[in-house]
């Protein structure tokens, strides 16, 4: 009897083991806290952007492979190429971006205060840009650019951008959406234009 009752204990714990394993057994999460939250929409617009920069920069290269390896170069072309490409562009020859510089300097739109020029207004300031654009490399435009932003443009520029969007605007070709990201954020309400458009 003794044994009897042993073989049904041992036998009911067998037939409980593999049971006890398979619920013990854990299931696979996918781990989401990696994932990124940008929108894709965004993403694939900044994406497209850097792909832009980079076949740009490929293009660049290119011809100056050809001429270095090509004899009998001008010296005189090669050093003003040169010099043309090393020369530095200066926050001062574009000019500075002050959204919100204080009223005792003027109520127009261009200030000039210390031999420098303030815009107030984002349309000018990236007018200004674009003409600038037209006549200097965009990769020393792009390098002075956080260096032009004065007040609540550079507080932006540097802690409310995403740094994802920042890298974008950098990385694109020409310097349209980073213009369009400025006019955006610091567009004047439509009561000022307004009140502009009046007394104008």
């Amino acid at each position: 009897m003794a044994l009897s009752e042993s073989t049904g204990v041992s036998e009911s714990h067998k037939a409980h083991k593999p049971e006890s394993a398979t619920m013990s057994a854990p299931e696979e999460v996918p781990d989401t806290q990696g994932a990124s939250r940008v929108d894709p929409e965004i993403r694939h617009e900044l994406m497209q952007m850097m792909t832009e920069f980079l076949e740009n920069w490929e293009s660049r290269q290119r011809p100056l492979r050809h001429s270095s390896a090509t004899p009998g170069a001008s010296g005189s072309s090669m050093s003003q190429a040169t010099e043309t490409n090393t020369t530095s562009l200066k926050a001062s020859e574009i000019g500075y971006f002050f959204p919100n510089m204080p009223l005792d300097w003027g109520d127009k739109d261009v200030i000039e205060k210390d031999g420098k020029l303030y815009y107030r207004n984002v349309f000018s300031f990236t007018n200004r840009i674009r003409v600038v654009s037209q006549t200097r490399d965009i990769a020393k435009l792009k390098q002075t650019l956080d260096t032009c932003l004065r007040g609540e443009a550079e507080l932006w520029w540097n802690n409310q951008l995403d740094h994802i969007m920042r890298l974008g605007y950098l990385a694109a070709t020409s310097l349209d959406h980073y213009c369009e990201a400025l006019e955006a954020r610091f567009r004047p309400p439509p009561s000022e234009a307004l009140a502009k458009f009046t007394t104008t």
